[in-house]
């Protein structure tokens, strides 16, 4: 809900398989803790300013239009978060999966104007938040996980691709 920070959590209700491959059930209780203040700490990035009944903003996109800096702060918030997930455990099919968001965030951002109002859109501490609890939870494929990275790789690929050969494709055209 927009204007209230989430608190910390476990992730209580049925037992999580930790291992489909031998079906070996997990307790709840034993199961690493989400810490509460990376919760509040998306919250407050992405959706702590609430605008209206159904939007809210976070300091992520104010932050990001301070040229230069508000990026690079931005930036430093999702390496915190990936941090966390990688210090819980998290597969690392769904790290990449988060840094690939942290970092379209980052890029984002980079564009003047466009970039800042795409920033206050795309919110990926809350979207790396809910793959770290899902993750934690027991709810993450890890083969989506790797497809996911695989054509975001493929994809900046073609972007770095796309303006090389048109370079030279101009270069032979003369």
């Amino acid at each position: 809900m927009p204007g209230h920070p989430p608190s910390g959590e476990r992730f209580p209700g049925p037992a999580v398989r930790s291992d489909r491959s031998n079906g070996e059930v997990l307790d709840p209780e034993v199961l690493p803790r989400l810490p509460p203040w990376l919760a509040k700490l998306s919250w407050l990035m992405d959706s702590s300013i609430p605008i209206g009944r159904r939007w809210s903003i976070g300091l992520d996109g104010l932050i990001g239009l301070v040229p230069g800096v508000g990026d690079l702060v931005g930036a430093l918030v999702g390496v915190v978060v990936i941090g966390a997930a990688v210090r819980a455990g998290v597969p690392r099919a769904t790290v990449f999966r988060m840094a690939v968001n942290a970092g379209v965030d980052a890029l984002l951002g980079l564009v003047p104007v466009a970039g800042d109002v795409a920033d206050l859109a795309f919110k990926s501490n809350t979207r790396n938040l809910r793959l770290f609890r899902e993750s934690l939870a027991g709810r993450r494929e890890p083969v989506r996980d790797w497809t996911f990275v695989g054509l975001a790789l493929l994809a900046g690929a073609a972007l770095v691709a796309a303006p090389l050969v048109l370079l030279i494709l101009l270069i032979r055209s003369f």
